[in-house]
C-alpha cells in the first residue's frame, strides 16, 4: 500500500510504501523516482491525492481535485424466480447489451454460483421514483399487499446467483458527483466520500430500468427487484470512475492533456480517475 508520495529534495519523488496488512511507521520504506505513474483506480487515486493535499504534502494539486466524479448514471436491478431446477450462473458474466434508447445502455449480468452476499443488497419489487409519498412507504405497502411473493423472495438468499439475473443500467447523461476525503478517527486515512454538486443530479430512478427488470421477470417467472439503498433514494454504482478531470490549466482540471499532474509535471494519472464523462 502506498501511503505517501513526496517530492525529493535532490529532485524526482519519495514513495512511501508498506505491506498492506501491516500498519505503522516501522513497516515503511521508501522508493525513489523521477517520474510516477498513479494507477490506483478512481477510489485509490483520489484518496491518496486529496490525503496529500490535505497534509500539504503535496499542496499544489489542483482545487478540481474531485470534481465531475462520475458513476455511469447508473441503476442496478433485476430479477429472481422461484422455479426449481434453475441455474443462471452457468456461462460467460456479461454476454449482451442493448440501447433502449440513445442515451441509455443496459447489460444482463450474470454471478458464480456460490457469489451470493450480492442478494444481502437486493431487494424484491420495484417501486417508482415519482408520488407523493416517500418511496420507502409504498415499497412497504406493495410488501404487504404481497407477503407470500415477499417471503419466497427472501428465502431465495442461499441460492441467489443460481436463480437471479441483475440488469446493469448505465446512461450517457452528464451527472457527477464532488468527493473528498472524510478524515478517519484516531489518525487514521480516512475514507472517500462524496457530495451532489449543483450540476444535474445523479437518478435516483430510472424508468427504462424499472420496465426492463418487470420484462426480466415476466420471461423466468419470477419478482423484479432492485436495490435496498432505492428506498431512500439513494443511487447506487459498480462504475465509479472520474474525480481528476483533464483541463487545460489547474484551474480546469487535475492533470493536462498528457495525464500530467499540474504542479507536478513528473507525476501521471493513468486510470479510471482521469475518466471524464458518463
Amino acid at each position: 500500500t502506498v501511503t505517501a508520495i513526496r517530492e525529493a529534495p535532490a529532485g524526482g519523488f519519495e514513495v512511501d510504501i508498506r505491506p498492506t496488512d501491516k500498519a505503522g511507521r516501522r513497516h515503511v520504506r521508501i522508493l525513489r523516482a523521477g517520474q510516477v505513474v498513479l494507477a490506483a483506480g478512481a477510489y485509490g487515486t483520489q484518496l491518496l491525492l486529496h490525503e496529500m493535499r490535505d497534509t500539504e504534502t503535496l499542496p499544489h494539486i489542483s482545487p478540481r481535485l474531485g470534481a465531475l466524479t462520475r458513476t455511469n448514471s447508473e441503476a442496478l436491478v433485476g430479477a429472481s424466480t422461484y422455479r426449481t431446477p434453475v441455474d443462471f450462473t452457468r456461462g460467460v458474466a456479461i454476454t449482451s447489451s442493448f440501447y433502449p434508447n440513445a442515451h441509455t445502455h443496459i447489460e444482463p449480468v450474470r454471478y458464480g454460483k456460490g457469489s451470493n452476499s450480492m442478494g444481502l443488497m437486493s431487494l424484491p419489487f420495484q417501486v417508482p421514483g415519482t408520488g407523493r409519498l416517500p418511496r420507502w412507504l409504498r415499497h412497504l405497502g406493495v410488501a404487504v399487499r404481497h407477503p407470500i411473493v415477499f417471503v419466497r423472495t427472501l428465502a431465495v438468499l442461499p441460492h441467489w446467483s443460481e436463480r437471479t439475473i441483475i440488469a446493469l443500467v448505465m446512461q450517457s447523461h452528464d451527472n457527477s458527483l464532488r468527493a473528498f476525503r472524510k478524515r478517519g478517527r484516531f489518525g487514521g486515512r480516512g475514507r472517500l466520500t462524496s457530495r451532489p454538486t449543483d450540476k444535474r443530479q445523479n437518478p435516483t430512478w430510472i424508468p427504462e430500468g424499472q420496465e426492463v427488470a418487470e420484462l426480466l421477470a415476466d420471461s423466468i417467472d419470477g419478482t423484479p427487484g432492485g436495490t435496498i439503498s432505492q428506498l431512500f433514494d439513494i443511487p447506487m454504482t459498480a462504475h465509479f470512475l472520474g474525480g481528476c478531470p483533464i483541463g487545460a490549466t489547474s484551474d480546469q482540471g487535475v492533470v493536462d492533456p498528457y495525464h500530467r499532474l499540474h504542479g507536478y509535471p513528473d507525476l501521471h494519472v493513468v486510470d479510471g480517475s482521469a475518466v471524464s464523462a458518463n
